[in-house]
């Protein structure tokens, strides 16, 4: 099974279980918010695992390093920048909305680290 195919598992699930705590109003004051956090992180995983393998098809291992950071910083400056148009757009009461944030993007560290780590070893196993 491919990686994008496995991550988009994950997401099933992720979705699956945001939807069940969003049914039982457990998402808090603003859930539109995990929803916004859920879709972007589904994506931008995606995006990185894309971005890390044109990495590995380059010549040099340096390259394919570069690209992997790069887009790690990517994934750091549009994540502030998704939170800061959020505050600015809904203004919310409280800072508590940011919790599925964080937990969102604990889980999908994980999950792209996992294959990022993955890729790494059958890259090595093939030379």
């Amino acid at each position: 099974m491919s990686t994008t195919v496995k991550i988009l598992l994950y997401s099933l699930g992720i979705g699956a279980s945001l939807g069940a705590l969003h049914y039982f109003d457990l998402l808090g004051a603003y859930p539109s918010f995990a929803w916004v956090c859920f879709l972007f992180f589904t994506c931008q995983t995606l995006f990185i695992i894309a971005m890390a393998g044109m990495g590995e098809r380059m010549s040099s291992p340096s390259g394919g390093v570069s690209v992997v950071l790069g887009a790690m910083g990517l994934k750091f400056l549009f994540s502030i920048l998704m939170i800061l148009a959020y505050l600015l757009a809904v203004k919310p009461d409280t800072m508590i909305f940011i919790i599925p944030f964080f937990i969102l993007y604990i889980i999908y560290t994980i999950i792209e680290t996992y294959h990022l780590l993955q890729m790494r070893t059958n890259a090595v196993k093939k030379s």
